[in-house]
């Protein structure tokens, strides 16, 4: 996995924006608090998934999040 992204881009009407990337998704904000504040979830979630086999395993047993 990853670890998400925050960057300034240049949008398609030509205005700048933050564009943050995880774990498929890309969100565009203009403001950049709100660019930040979704980075860092994304950042708690990546620090809280990376190399934890537990948070992969979701199927219908539940010897598997043993």
């Amino acid at each position: 996995m990853e670890t998400p992204t925050i960057k300034r881009v240049k949008s398609k009407d030509g205005n700048y924006v933050w564009q943050v990337t995880y774990a498929g998704m890309c969100k565009e904000h203009v403001q950049s608090w709100q660019a930040m504040v979704f980075y860092h979830q994304a950042l708690e979630c990546y620090h809280n998934d990376a190399g934890n086999l537990k948070a992969l395993l979701h199927g219908p047993d539940p010897s598997n999040h043993d």
